[in-house]
């Protein structure tokens, strides 16, 4: 997994994609435009850091990783933690979105962590 990966520019560098790139986004209302933006990123950010690691789900003795973010809190959005469970649904964006941005260890998930605060960053 790679550690070099500290912004979405150097993101979309390195997986050879220009940094303005937008998902065409057709047929659902504008509000939602933004958030699917958003996913995009955190896709590109995720497919950057892991280096073609993928989660095997099936897999239990392999363990996964996922930021977590305290949003309900006076200080403001901040990362929380990073933690792996036998068992975990739950997701904010999805099952699909939650397998693409597991990260291989606790290390690579805080890793992510502050770019991923830009991203999911209610206030932004």
């Amino acid at each position: 997994m790679s550690k070099t990966i500290n912004t979405v520019e150097q993101a979309f560098e390195k997986m050879n994609i220009a940094p303005n790139t937008k998902p065409v986004i057709t047929g659902i209302p504008e509000q939602y435009v933004p958030i699917l933006e958003k996913v995009f990123e955190s896709l590109v950010i995720s497919d950057a850091v892991r280096d073609g690691w993928e989660p095997d789900y099936d897999d239990r003795s392999q363990d996964k990783y996922e930021s977590w973010f305290w949003v309900n809190n006076p200080s403001g959005f901040r990362f929380d933690d990073s933690d792996y469970a036998d068992t975990n649904t739950g997701s904010v964006l999805g099952p699909l979105h939650s397998q693409q941005t597991t990260a291989k260890s606790k290390q690579f998930a805080e890793l992510t962590a502050p770019i991923f605060k830009e991203l999911y960053n209610p206030k932004k």
